[in-house]
């Protein structure tokens, strides 16, 4: 019986869908994974030209 019932819980929630906050958290929380990486590229990026253009060394 008790069986039954954990059983029965874990399709309910298996089958309904994540609430919208939640979704959207997650979203929200890709996207400025995303445009911290973007951001290090680029800052990356522009300390290598940088360094380029002012150290001449060779």
């Amino acid at each position: 019986m008790n069986r039954r019932i954990f059983r029965a819980e874990a399709l309910r929630r298996h089958a309904a869908p994540p609430s919208a906050p939640a979704a959207a958290k997650e979203v929200g929380d890709r996207a400025l994974v995303l445009l911290w990486c973007a951001v290090a590229v680029l800052a990356s990026g522009l300390a290598v030209l940088t360094a380029a253009v002012l150290g001449g060394d060779g």
